[in-house]
């Protein structure tokens, strides 16, 4: 039981990184950690490259692994969020997912969909889109250099918390 607590810590937290983490997170997860009798830096090494596996997944699989909906008025979006170490399997869980953007947004009856594909270790995030407003809600949150269907989002680690604030305010501002 210290063992799933303790991966419930670092999966949230993506290993203390993210700003969703709390000096208590810390504190509690290296007691878990001993209880489990685990070296919690191997583990979460062992745990992060586990769940990057992308063995036989497809692009859907990935993008509905932590889909999340949400509304503004009337306008509908999705975001999805994975997770990478190695940046290896991130760039090939792009290629995977790009295909699959436009008929995961139809399918759900979607405005807009945003897909976090999270490079844990250098704290950012690509962000790959679609929809009629997608590219421009982007634009003025977060001001990318480039204007393409992919965006490079340095220090941006949690949907919650980072991403997801800025697209609503946009969203709200728009209409």
């Amino acid at each position: 039981i210290a063992g799933i607590f303790l991966s419930a810590i670092l999966s949230d937290t993506l290993d203390f990184s993210s700003p969703t983490c709390t000096p208590l997170d810390k504190v509690i997860a290296k007691k878990l950690a001993a209880i489990a009798n685990v070296d919690m830096n191997k583990y979460v090494e062992e745990m992060f490259a586990a769940a990057e596996d992308l063995t036989g997944r497809s692009g859907m699989d990935i993008l509905l692994q932590d889909f999340k909906l949400f509304t503004c008025g009337d306008i509908r979006f999705g975001i999805s969020q994975a997770n990478f170490l190695t940046s290896a399997n991130l760039r090939k869980a792009k290629d995977l997912v790009e295909d699959s953007l436009a008929k995961i947004r139809l399918d759900q009856n979607l405005e807009d969909i945003y897909v976090l594909l999270t490079d844990i270790r250098n704290s950012e995030s690509v962000v790959l889109y679609n929809g009629a407003q997608a590219g421009e809600i982007l634009s003025t949150a977060f001001h990318p250099a480039d204007d393409n269907d992919v965006l490079l989002l340095p220090g941006v680690v949690s949907r919650k918390k980072q991403f997801l604030p800025k697209v609503m305010e946009t969203y709200q501002n728009l209409r």
